[in-house]
This record gives C-alpha cells, sequence and structure tokens, in this order.
C-alpha cells in the first residue's frame, strides 16, 4: 500500500502524520489570513509551507493580541467573532498558493453543506478536510460527499483522543482502544489495538494524524504498512454499534451560531 494520498491538485500528502492541536484560531478574517501565515512562516523559518488549514467554520474573536489563540468570554467559553465571512476567508486562503506561501490548502471540522460551498466558487479546491474520526464517528456520509469533490478526509482524534483534557470527558464514555473487536483483530493480527484502529482507516482511503508525546508510541503509529485487514475484518469494524463524538462540547460552546458544523 502506498505511504502517501493523492490531492485534488495533483500532489501527494503523506497518508499518516502526527496530529497536533489547540493552535491558533482567530486569524479568519480575510484581512489577516495573509499575515497570519507569514508569522507562522517568520517562526518556523521557512519561505512556504505544504498544506494550510481553516482550523474551523467559525471565527474566534480578535483584539489585535496575537498571543491570545483561544479567548474567552466573561464565562470562561470560547467567544466566537460576532462577524464571519467564510467564503472570503477561503479566498484569501487561495491568494497563498497563488503567492506560493502555500503549495495546497484546506479545511478542518467543516460539514458536507459547507465543503460544498467552497468548492462552488472555488479556484483552488480544498484538498482535505480535517475532521474527528474512529470507529464510534466513522463519518461515512461525510467521507463520501467529498469524495465527488476530490477532497480527502484526515481524520483527527482516531483513538477518540484519550489525553484530551477532563474537563471534556465524561466518566462512563467508551475506549476506542478497548473495544472488543478491535482487541480480538490486534490479537490475530500481532498488532497493537492502535495499529488496527490505523490501519481501517487509511484502508478507507483516509489520511490519519494520531497525537502523542511518546516517542515509542509514535513510531508505532507509523508501523501500519506490513499488514492489512481482510474485507470481512473491515466489515466487522464498521458493524460496530456504538457511536459516539468524543470533541461534543464544540457543538454546545457554539450552539446557534450560522456556521457550527457539529
Amino acid at each position: 500500500m502506498k505511504k502517501t494520498i493523492q490531492l485534488n491538485n495533483g500532489k501527494e500528502m503523506p497518508i499518516i502524520g502526527l496530529g497536533t492541536w489547540q493552535l491558533p484560531m482567530i486569524h479568519m478574517d480575510p484581512k489577516l489570513v495573509k499575515r497570519s501565515l507569514k508569522l507562522s512562516l517568520k517562526n518556523l523559518q521557512l519561505s512556504y509551507v505544504d498544506l494550510y488549514l481553516i482550523h474551523f467554520p467559525i471565527p474566534l474573536e480578535y483584539n489585535g493580541d496575537d498571543t491570545k489563540i483561544i479567548p474567552l468570554n466573561e464565562a470562561g467559553i470560547w467567544k466566537g467573532a460576532d462577524k464571519w465571512d467564510l467564503l472570503g476567508t477561503w479566498k484569501a486562503m487561495e491568494e497563498l498558493v497563488d503567492l506560493g506561501l502555500t503549495k495546497s490548502i484546506g479545511v478542518s471540522n467543516f460539514s458536507i453543506s459547507q465543503v460544498e460551498r467552497i468548492c462552488r466558487m472555488a479556484k483552488h479546491k480544498p484538498v482535505t478536510n480535517q475532521v474527528e474520526c474512529h470507529i464510534y464517528l466513522p463519518q461515512t456520509d461525510l467521507f463520501e460527499a467529498s469524495k465527488k469533490h476530490g477532497v480527502t478526509i484526515t481524520a483527527y482524534g482516531p483513538f477518540g483522543s484519550p489525553g484530551r483534557p477532563a474537563s471534556i470527558k465524561q466518566a462512563d464514555e467508551p475506549v476506542v482502544l478497548e473495544d472488543p473487536v478491535i482487541l480480538k483483530l490486534a490479537k490475530k493480527y500481532g498488532k497493537t489495538p492502535a495499529q488496527v484502529i490505523l490501519r481501517n482507516l487509511i484502508q478507507r482511503g483516509m489520511a490519519v494524524v494520531p497525537k502523542s508525546a511518546s516517542p515509542e508510541r509514535i513510531r508505532s503509529n507509523f508501523q501500519v504498512f506490513d499488514f492489512a485487514l481482510s474485507e470481512e475484518d473491515m466489515e466487522e469494524i464498521d458493524k460496530i454499534k456504538t457511536r459516539r463524538r468524543y470533541f461534543d462540547n464544540m457543538g454546545a460552546m457554539f450552539k446557534g451560531h450560522p456556521e457550527c458544523p457539529w
């Protein structure tokens, strides 16, 4: 199996990477987009990046302070901006490609309708939509709809994000890495549950970005190209009945916002 995934602009992207989150989401005003990437390029000491994403479709308030990447309101909740221009933001993203500041552009946490709105007007289509995706949230409808536009899916939180803050966890939530089907298949193939989960996603045609701070686990997460799940095993995973979104706090936080995708 190839270790890259073909993008709709002809470029290829590694099919597995390292997940990161809790980064900047305050520069979605079209006037700030180019400045934001230039700041990142300066910090990274690069002249361009391979891929640049809109983190999610709801802009957070920007008050001129670049250090406050997650502004909070009086109740300590993420503060959404009063004005937004999603298509304007995308046009500003397209300019970054034309200027050579990024090779590809994409989105994250976007709904089917939001991806389709952008694709209808896009000069440069999003190459990927990075979303929460795992055995309990397979994102089948989004995956199939995105495929029609040539937009790949990149799965974050493939293990149910066990390391996310305790404030957004529930005591009785199911544990992806302990699912009986996954444990059975891990034993069958002589692999870790994590490796079985990642293999399932990449065999479905998705890229994956598992997050880990452990060097040993990071190495292990990349060791998924020396085996393949059978069609029957893929079907058994697909039939798992548990359905759960682990980042469900986002929907509550932005409930009522016209661009809320959750």
